[in-house]
């Protein structure tokens, strides 16, 4: 995901589509959820990392557990499975899979 702008409207780039932005979390889980889908659709899984995984559920606001159990639910809501692969080697990873 990256961020540009144009004309004057700040832009999120997932992959290959872009979404003018908007403030909060729910905007953002709005936009995975799109992202997510359209990779279960094409691939079975989508893989989710930290950068955009920290947009929609910030470590300074949530506790690990509690942000794995928001992360869950969120894709439970959408009828689908979260794995969530912490390492002390690198970034958080959400996994997502159909239920």
């Amino acid at each position: 995901m990256t961020v540009c702008t144009g004309n004057n409207t700040p832009l999120i780039r997932i992959h290959t589509y872009i979404y003018p932005t908007g403030s909060g979390s729910d905007y953002f889980m709005e936009i995975l959820a799109k992202h997510v889908e359209q990779q279960l659709k094409r691939r079975g899984f989508c893989v989710v990392f930290e950068d955009e995984v920290e947009r929609c559920w910030p470590m300074e606001k949530l506790g690990p557990m509690e942000r794995e159990r928001q992360i869950e639910a969120f894709a439970e809501s959408r009828g689908w499975n979260a794995f969530i692969h912490n390492s002390d080697f690198g970034p958080t990873r959400a996994i997502f899979l159909h239920s």
